[in-house]
């Protein structure tokens, strides 16, 4: 997050000196896949024009709605053919096999003039007539032998580009994944991606649940951000630095799913009434109902409005939470003791939040820092507290979902700092018996994690900042 924050504010050079960056016209990626692959499509585009071709070059391009697909291969292309208007065609608009004759006189007519067309073929994945890929028989033809036939008469195409944009699936392990053997050969399925010289996979601003995790996805939209404000936006931008509200900014970079992919965020930021401004503040952004065009509203504003813990407010939660631990260990009868011991019902921890190690005041830290992501991926948000709210209780469901990230975070700070496992805890050797998955952790360690949990609400109020389930 500090990074992409920085991409944003700074600029992708401040904030990526040391990082691979892919630049391709207007198009700048950081993901390595996606830098080689626009670096393969880039060199299949240098070499067709190099040499007299009699039929197109074609490759495939595949991403969720509004991922940027034309836009990628349209910058990729204009490094090499430069300012060259593209040809859009979208096969889900056209109701026969015929309607391709025109578009393709179109791609005729321009080739003719000198120029090599770049055709995008939107949709090409679609039904025809209830035909899976129905449209790939009729492509066949203008792929291999650069003509098509009209009646009688057989017309060259000549030099081309074609681009397909893949509009139902996702990506190229995707394409035709839903077809038995029997039905894509029906659909000529392996003779038109024998046709093929090459394909992109576009990722897009939202998280890919294809791929598992995804943790790089805050870099995406962080890129796709920037590169919005700087096009449309520069009024907010003094020395190549963006103004920016942090609250706004965590907004963008974190809310869960842009509806609409990069099409979404372009519009927020067009919605926004920067005319005039030197600053994205908060007073610009558009109404709750307008944001749910494009996100969940309610997400994105809590983000917004998600308190900033550092400083002293970090280490007065931290506090808190630290006597929320202490006092659900009180509870169950234990008390201070150099050494963690179960059957004596000591812990070392339990001593004022001053005189703790430096190490578990930063854990204390941290668990505050991370409050506001566990919280969210429980589908909860926090917003302002009204006055005479009642205690807020995590229902049961919810409360083990939250005391397994809690577990999760601690483990991956403990493991993060040198920790390891043993079957018996000792600090001075950074041996610790709880670094086991959640379901190996003995009941009574989980119950510690539950009681944390149990705490957050009270650690929140101490901000004056109340728990509300989104949806």
């Amino acid at each position: 997050e500090a990074i992409a924050r920085q991409i944003v504010q700074a600029g992708f050079d401040k904030a990526l000196r040391e990082v691979p960056i892919g630049r391709f016209g207007d198009l700048v990626t950081v993901d390595r896949r996606e830098i080689e692959a626009l670096h393969s499509i880039q060199s299949l585009v240098s070499e067709y024009c190099r040499y007299p071709q009699k039929k197109p070059l074609s490759v495939a391009v595949f991403g969720p709605p509004g991922s940027g697909k034309s836009f990628s291969v349209e910058q990729v292309a204009k490094s090499i053919l430069g300012e060259n208007k593209p040809l859009t065609f979208n096969l889900s608009q056209f109701g026969q096999p015929e309607d391709l004759y025109d578009a393709l006189h179109q791609v005729r007519d321009v080739g003719l003039s000198g120029k090599i067309p770049l055709v995008f073929w939107d949709e090409f994945d679609t039904t025809l007539n209830g035909q899976p890929l129905g449209w790939l028989r009729y492509l066949l033809a203008p792929m291999q032998d650069g003509s098509f036939q009209e009646g009688q008469l057989v017309h060259p195409i000549g030099r081309c580009i074609f681009v397909f944009a893949g509009g139902t699936s996702h990506c190229m392990e995707e394409f035709g994944a839903q077809l038995t053997e029997d039905g894509k050969r029906a659909a000529k399925l392996p003779d038109f991606i024998s046709r093929l010289r090459g394909f992109l996979n576009v990722l897009g601003p939202n998280p890919q649940e294809s791929t598992g995790r995804d943790p790089f996805f805050i870099l995406r939209r962080a890129i796709f951000l920037r590169s919005i404000l700087e096009r449309n936006a520069k009024q907010i931008m003094l020395k190549n630095e963006v103004n920016i509200d942090l609250g706004i900014l965590r907004a963008f970079l974190k809310t869960r799913n842009y509806k609409h992919g990069v099409r979404s965020m372009e519009s927020i930021v067009g919605m926004s009434t920067l005319a005039g401004k030197s600053a994205y503040e908060r007073s610009c952004l558009p109404s709750e109902e307008q944001l749910y065009l494009h996100v969940d509203a309610r997400d994105f504003l809590a983000l917004v409005r998600q308190i900033e813990l550092e400083g002293d407010l970090l280490n007065t939660l931290a506090g808190a939470a630290h006597e929320v631990f202490c006092e659900g260990l009180k509870k169950k009868g234990y008390r201070y003791g150099p050494q963690n011991d179960s059957k004596l019902q000591t812990n070392s921890s339990l001593l004022p939040y001053e005189e703790l190690p430096e190490d578990e005041k930063e854990q204390n830290r941290r668990n505050v820092r991370d409050i506001a992501n566990k919280l969210s991926l429980a589908g909860y948000l926090m917003r302002p507290a009204r006055s005479h709210e009642h205690p807020f209780n995590f229902p049961d469901g919810d409360l083990e979902t939250l005391a397994e990230l809690e577990h999760i975070s601690y483990m991956e700070m403990k493991l993060s700092s040198g920790w390891q496992y043993a079957a018996k805890t000792d600090r001075s050797k950074k041996l610790n018996q709880t670094l086991v998955p959640w379901a190996d952790l003995p009941e009574e360690e989980k119950d510690k994690d539950r009681d944390l949990v149990r705490g957050i609400p009270i650690i929140l109020a101490k901000a004056g900042y109340a728990i509300e389930k989104t949806g």
